[in-house]
């Protein structure tokens, strides 16, 4: 679901939040390429992090605006933990070669992967 509000003037950024966008998106690029080279373990904790952060911003803007006020943090926290637990949880299962609950292990000898 998702919840759209028209406006009525501009989106009203500028040159330099579009700026501002270009270099902070660089900055990420960089981070993500000298973890992936560096370690696994802290790519997939910044990545979880990110999640984490877009998780939240994601609740926030999918709220419905009528009830905004009346569920201003509460809500969007536990929908954040709730994502950010469920992210970390596989992340760690893919880390650790868990297989996902009630499902058994694939024998590679037997079925290859593609």
């Amino acid at each position: 679901m998702s919840v759209s509000q028209p406006h009525s003037t501009g989106a009203g950024r500028t040159a330099s939040e579009g700026f501002l966008r270009v270099l902070f998106g660089v900055v990420l690029a960089v981070v993500a390429v000298a973890l992936t080279i560096w370690s696994a373990e802290w790519f997939s904790v910044v990545t979880v992090l990110m999640v984490l952060l877009g998780a939240r911003e994601w609740h926030r803007m999918v709220r419905s605006p009528a009830t905004s006020p009346a569920d201003d943090q509460q809500p969007v926290l536990i929908q954040t933990a709730i994502t950010g637990v469920t992210v970390a949880l596989a992340v760690t299962a893919i880390l650790f070669h868990i297989p996902a609950a009630g499902l058994h292990p694939v024998d590679h000898r037997r079925h290859p992967v593609l």
